[in-house]
């Protein structure tokens, strides 16, 4: 059996199985997210490892920023939808069932065992389809 071919959109989780479809997502927003951590000193946002070199106060808001644009681009990005029942960690998390978004980032983060590199193709892969010319700014 040949094996499936992947799109420029979707990201095989190995461990789950899963394929993640995704999407492109407001522009803006992710413009926003990203000057977040563009602004801190030290942090090259070509270079997610620059993140764990900073040091003190700048360290902590890199890594709540880069939380924030991975909740972004998983909750929105992503079209996959996550099991209707929050998984036990999720719920220790304090995800709410009535925030559709933030339950499948949670799903990807959590549940499905993705490993860094995985989770980094599907944040790639959303900045990527977002800021390309014919889906700039594309809301779904």
């Amino acid at each position: 059996m040949a094996k499936k071919e992947l799109l420029e959109n979707q990201v095989r989780i190995a461990s789950s199985k899963i394929v993640l479809d995704c999407r492109p997502v407001a522009s803006g927003v992710l413009q926003t997210l990203l000057s977040e951590l563009a602004t801190l000193e030290g942090v090259d946002i070509t270079d997610p490892g620059t993140i764990l070199l900073v040091g003190g106060s700048q360290q902590a808001q890199a890594i709540q920023a880069s939380e924030k644009l991975f909740t972004y681009c998983t909750g929105w990005g992503v079209s996959n939808e996550p099991p209707q029942k929050l998984s036990e960690v999720a719920q220790l998390m304090g995800v709410r069932p009535d925030q559709p978004n933030l339950k499948r980032a949670a799903w990807i983060r959590y549940d499905l065992g993705a490993t860094q590199q995985e989770l980094g193709d599907v944040v790639g892969i959303v900045m990527g389809l977002t800021f390309t010319p014919s889906d700039n700014g594309k809301e779904e």
